[in-house]
């Protein structure tokens, strides 16, 4: 696998970007003292993208990284629109190095493990059966 050339660039721009600000279509984290938390874990994983993308990128990776971000978020902690927004701003960075998939990473923090699973389950077989571009 191979990153983009503008990856790095990118993961750069994603960093400077407030990610869970209030904004036309999202009222923002709450309670506003955990939106700094959760940028700094981003801004972590980030960083993480940006040392795999410059050094031997693999999707295994990437999606190691991935998992060690989303472990350091409570998704249970937050409400489902703060959970989404967790999850945009991760597919976000997948988009800039070119992954795929989260390997049902995401489905597991958004739904949890059992529904996850069942799910990300599904995609795959759906998948398989349609020979399209694996789900996120």
């Amino acid at each position: 696998m191979q990153a983009p050339a503008s990856a790095v660039q990118q993961l750069q721009a994603f960093k400077a970007l407030p990610k869970f600000e209030p904004d036309e279509m999202y009222t923002g984290a709450w309670p506003a003292e955990v939106r700094p938390v959760l940028n700094s874990v981003l801004n972590q994983s980030a960083d993480e993208f940006l040392a795999i993308a410059t050094s031997g990128p693999t999707q295994e990776r990437y999606q190691q990284a991935l998992a060690t971000g989303l472990d350091k978020i409570d998704g249970d902690e937050l409400d489902t629109e703060d959970r989404e927004r967790v999850a945009v701003q991760y597919q976000n960075l997948m988009d800039i190095v070119g992954l795929q998939s989260s390997n049902g990473l995401l489905n597991k923090f958004m739904y949890g493990a059992v529904l996850g699973s069942i799910l990300s389950g599904s995609q795959d077989a759906q998948t398989n059966s349609t020979q399209s571009s694996p789900s996120k």
